[in-house]
């Protein structure tokens, strides 16, 4: 917002104000009023403007973030009094949304705002002061910010690394005064008389109403992540260790009983099949050698079980080669659909024996599996009603049996420790292939009642309890 000088000194005459200070007192050295808006006509643009605020919020916000309009500074804080008294508390502060009050620069500015004594008056604060705090800027400027009764209602921090001249320390006062006008005005909204003579009997009857809702019986239920999953996959494992050379089906896709499932690099095993049929063939000829000469020889009859001996021992090399390599291909034991998360998350890797690969599940038979938190294991009893809301049809949720809970809690993907809830699905045959293997929801588990004031506090009761040592 820009305003004529001309239109500026015209109505200040008009309305007979005689302003205490000059734009030429005011103005930055080194500009000139051709150039811009004169300090003066800033100082008047922002006391126009903080009479638009609406709120204390937004007050605070304007005063950190437009005072350096017309006083620059790096930083602007708004600080408000303290519970203790004699402290200050950081309200707002400029270019920021939210306030941490564990930032080391927070705490370092509210104690030394609440040393400076005479809050009632104009101070500048030293270098030294702000160095021993740790506060990277070397000038500082507090301003107090004073209601027309007289009660300071807050105070506002300027810094920067430049000392702060004379005409700067006059407005900055002037202007400090519409802003303690401004707080003085939310401070009375907040404050009516209406209020404070109705204040004792609007606790009073808060807190027996609250006391009666406390004692409201509600079902004693926990929310916790359901997934549908095969109810009694097969699982189908490395049947030795290698590399997985290539799967045959896609993640979710049907499976026959006895097709190809994946095949492992069979060029060591076929390697050691041909050395295998090559050692067999040595060993035939020389058995059927030993047997030919025996007629004749008392060693070849002394060599028959030699020979005998190595024939075996080739053949049970070949057998085991043979079967080594019918087995680098698997095959699908059941009719179902393949559950796995990718062909490249297994392709070219090695697995070891026994590893799992993928499940292969009856679309038909499924059941919930519920990760419930440990600190909501309480209504993990028999008899617990299970209600399930899918994440792709929220408004049709159904109903499931509770069957099990693990006995022990172990790590979900979320790195929490969880019971493993398993629940069937009560639904009818028609609705039963809308529960596809893969959908995940919530489950509400609930189970008995209890008092309303019990459902939201046992979880901070629990805490403090263990942080106590109770």
């Amino acid at each position: 917002m820009n305003l004529d000088p001309r239109l500026v000194k015209r109505s200040a005459s008009a309305a007979g104000i005689k302003p205490n200070i000059t734009s030429t007192d005011v103005a930055p050295k080194g500009q000139s009023n051709e150039n811009g808006p004169s300090a003066l006509e800033k100082l008047l643009v922002l006391e126009g403007d903080v009479r638009a605020v609406s709120s204390f919020n937004a007050l605070g916000y304007f005063m950190c973030n437009e005072t350096t309009k017309l006083v620059p500074a790096a930083q602007v804080l708004f600080f408000v009094a303290g519970a203790r008294k004699g402290s200050w508390r950081l309200k707002a502060a400029s270019s920021v949304t939210t306030i941490d009050r564990n930032a080391p620069m927070v705490r370092n500015a509210e104690k030394l705002v609440s040393d400076l004594n005479e809050p009632n008056k104009l101070q500048v604060v030293s270098d030294a002061k702000l160095k021993v705090l740790d506060l990277s800027f070397g000038h500082g400027l507090l301003l107090p910010l004073i209601a027309p009764s007289g009660p300071v209602l807050g105070r506002l921090l300027l810094l920067r690394n430049t000392e702060f001249s004379e005409s700067e320390k006059v407005l900055s006062q002037r202007l400090s005064g519409a802003y303690g006008h401004a707080l003085a005005y939310f401070d009375k909204s907040l404050r009516t008389a209406r209020f404070s003579r109705n204040l004792k009997f609007c606790i009073s009857a808060c807190v027996v109403l609250g006391g009666l809702a406390l004692m409201i019986p509600v079902p004693m239920s926990v929310l916790a992540p359901a997934e549908i999953v095969a109810r009694d996959p097969y699982i189908v494992t490395a049947p030795m260790d290698g590399v997985i050379q290539s799967i045959d089906i896609e993640p979710n896709a049907p499976v026959r009983a006895g097709s190809i499932v994946m095949r492992f690099n069979d060029t060591e095993l076929l390697g050691r099949l041909g050395v295998a049929e090559r050692n067999l063939e040595v060993a035939e000829a020389r058995y059927r050698r030993v047997l030919q000469g025996a007629s004749s020889s008392a060693e070849m009859r002394r060599d028959i079980a030699v020979a005998k001996s190595e024939l075996g021992v080739a053949e049970a090399e070949r057998d085991e080669a043979k079967a080594a390599f019918e087995r680098s291909v698997v095959y699908a034991p059941s009719d179902g659909v393949a559950l796995f998360t990718s062909k490249d998350d297994w392709v070219g890797r090695p697995v070891a024996t026994g590893e799992g690969v993928m499940e292969i599940g009856d679309p038909a038979r499924v059941e919930m599996r519920i990760d419930v938190s440990i600190g909501d294991s309480i209504v993990l009893q028999e008899g617990a009603s299970v209600r399930v809301f899918l994440h792709n049809d929220p408004l049709k949720p159904f109903n499931a049996q509770y069957e099990r809970a693990s006995f022990r809690a172990q790590e979900t993907d979320q790195n929490t420790l969880s019971y493993r809830v398993t629940a069937l699905p009560q639904i009818s045959p028609e609705d039963q292939s809308d529960l596809r293997i893969g959908l995940r929801g919530t489950a509400r588990i609930s189970n008995g009642k209890v008092s309303l004031g019990y459902y939201l506090f046992r979880s901070p009761l629990s805490a403090a309890r263990q942080w106590l040592g109770l």
